[in-house]
């Protein structure tokens, strides 16, 4: 019993350091901006990055929710990229039309957090506006609202500190 306190206390840790890493580097860390070929285009408030692995099955469930979601009006406006590592990878997952794949190893450096999944969304300079790590146990359904209301709300303008 001890043992299992113990790891589940270790493992809120990790994801509170996660947090604080991510704050850290959105807005004005290590990544600065993105690509220009991730950035939202024209008519669009925002982008919301998808990085995927190929074999990770919480990869695949996040795909799917996105998917369900891109057919509701809270995501009129914005653009969803998957982005993986190599054609392989790609390949492990069903095509999506509304959702666009970009499968290149240098965009993949330039967005890779060290962990996939994650959902990040983009405003118009490029910068990372929003960051989540997406575990076994996160709620798709309010991971993807808040995503949503940040890409609408924030997506054209300045990063804000409170919604990362």
């Amino acid at each position: 019993m001890f043992a299992l306190v113990a790891v589940a206390g270790v493992y809120s840790r990790l994801r509170q350091v996660e947090q604080v890493i991510a704050d850290l580097t959105v807005g004005g860390g290590r990544r600065d901006t993105l690509p220009a070929s991730l950035r939202p285009r024209p008519g669009e408030s925002a982008t919301v990055l998808l990085t995927l692995d190929g074999e990770c099955p919480i990869c695949h469930r996040l795909a799917k929710a996105v998917e369900e979601e891109m057919a509701t009006a809270a995501w009129a406006g914005l653009r969803v990229v998957r982005v993986f590592s190599s054609i392989d990878a790609r390949d492990r997952h069903p095509d999506v039309v509304a959702m666009e794949t970009v499968a290149d190893p240098d965009v993949w450096a330039a967005v890779y957090e060290g962990y996939n999944p994650t959902l990040s969304v983009v405003n118009a300079a490029g910068e990372v506006i929003f960051r989540r790590f997406v575990y076994a146990d996160t709620n798709l359904t309010e991971l993807l609202a808040e995503a949503s209301a940040v890409s609408l709300t924030q997506g054209k303008g300045a990063p804000s500190r409170e919604a990362v």
